[in-house]
């Protein structure tokens, strides 16, 4: 994502200042007093280094972050007899929202879902009802978010570190795929999904990113 690549280079930048402070540096004599301020002045400023990096690592991590995924099923359905798949008559359940409800969403959860079921051997029927049907609900909240970073304020001689949070909004796109008993017609197993969107992200990017939240849901289908 070129997001977390611009976090790296940013924690690398911040890293090479670290190493570099001026209190690891040594030009001749000086006066214990003198070597004193540069010390104190260094350490202050690794101390600045050390909060920025720190606040970059974990926006790092929560940009690469993976799905938040979990599964329910029926432990009295029989999974092994499963063989043929259809997707269920208005499969998607409108969300009100135009940001999910719209074909491009739709094409690109269906894409993933089937691709996933294809690949553990799960084909339509060629005539007939199938063992099992498919649907999905989609979603998108508003969220907020925070993160806590040590600031420096005052001057050099009276200042002092402080904790302060900075939260800011994003949005939270959650998935609920049901997988319904063909003959039954009985919920037997749900996956849901929920990660960060990312609205600066191109199409193919769209398309990568519902894939891999799909087959982290479809990890544990079969249970």
């Amino acid at each position: 994502m070129a997001s977390a690549a611009r976090y790296i280079r940013m924690f690398e930048y911040g890293m090479i200042l670290l190493r570099h402070h001026p209190s690891e540096m040594n030009h001749g004599n000086h006066s214990t007093l003198k070597r004193h301020e540069r010390s104190s002045r260094g350490n202050r400023l690794v101390l600045r280094i050390t909060a920025v990096c720190v606040g970059l690592l974990a926006a790092l991590v929560s940009a690469c972050a993976s799905p938040k995924v979990g599964y329910d099923y029926d432990r009295g359905a029989d999974f092994t007899a499963y063989r043929t798949y259809e997707w269920m008559p208005d499969s998607r359940s409108p969300a009100g929202d135009k940001r999910i409800d719209n074909d491009l969403v739709d094409a690109r959860i269906r894409a993933a879902v089937d691709g996933q079921l294809r690949q553990k051997g799960y084909t339509n029927p060629a005539a007939g009802r199938p063992d099992f049907y498919v649907s999905y609900q989609a979603a998108v909240t508003d969220m907020m978010k925070g993160a806590s970073t040590q600031r420096y304020i005052g001057d050099r001689a009276s200042g002092l570190y402080t904790t302060v949070s900075d939260v800011h909004p994003y949005k939270d796109g959650a998935l609920l795929v049901d997988i319904v008993d063909g003959a039954t017609q009985k919920l037997v197993w749900q996956g849901t999904a929920s990660a960060e969107i990312d609205p600066a992200l191109t199409a193919r990017e769209r398309d990568e990113r519902i894939a891999r939240v799909v087959k982290a849901m479809f990890d544990h289908f079969p249970p």
